[in-house]
């Protein structure tokens, strides 16, 4: 399965570091530019283009939003603003000049990821299958159950997150860093 892209326009390494980190899992493969000149050209047409575009804190003023134009004319793929603006005319000026999203910072980056992982969910390409059969074993992500010899297990949202993860790498070793960070969205505290 080809991992999910994106390209990650922000001047902010702590930003940039853990959003980058948070994604990873999913998997989402994250490019970064400081600037939206430096992102134009990663645009061209002999690459393949982001599925989404994160536009991260373009500024408190209406002039930072404007690059969402620019990215409009270029990019058909999701555009996500991301800003500490709380000015509810800001939001919805990034929306009309070309956003598909905003998303205020202040509700964290674990809410930041899980809103762009949505949204690659929902409106990214056809992924991988939503049922996984093992012999007698069916994962099934649409019922969120799993199947032994077609007698449901009635697995609770953990359990069926856990065996989910498992299911989508057969035949390789998911470490426990892994598991933790694809399940609650944050590294391994050392506590089991």
């Amino acid at each position: 399965m080809q991992p999910a892209t994106a390209l990650l326009i922000s001047k902010t390494p702590p930003f940039v570091t853990q959003l980058t980190r948070l994604l990873a899992g999913v998997p989402v493969q994250v490019t970064h530019a400081e600037r939206w000149a430096d992102a134009r050209g990663l645009l061209s047409s002999d690459t393949d283009l982001p599925q989404i575009i994160l536009l991260a804190f373009p500024g408190r003023e209406v002039d930072g939003l404007l690059v969402c134009q620019e990215i409009r004319s270029c990019h058909t793929g999701l555009l996500a603003v991301v800003s500490e603006n709380a000015d509810e005319r800001y939001h919805l000026l990034a929306l009309e000049l070309g956003a598909d999203a905003f998303l205020p910072v202040t509700v964290g980056v674990r809410v930041v990821a899980a809103n762009i992982k949505a949204l690659l969910r929902r409106f990214g390409p056809a992924s991988a299958p939503t049922v996984l059969n093992f012999g007698s074993l069916t994962v099934d992500a649409n019922r969120r159950d799993a199947f032994v010899a077609d007698r449901a297990a009635h697995l609770s949202t953990i359990e069926f997150q856990l065996i989910w993860c498992l299911a989508q790498k057969p035949g390789c070793v998911v470490t426990r860093d892994e598991i933790y960070q694809e399940l609650h969205s944050a590294a391994y505290n050392g506590y089991d």
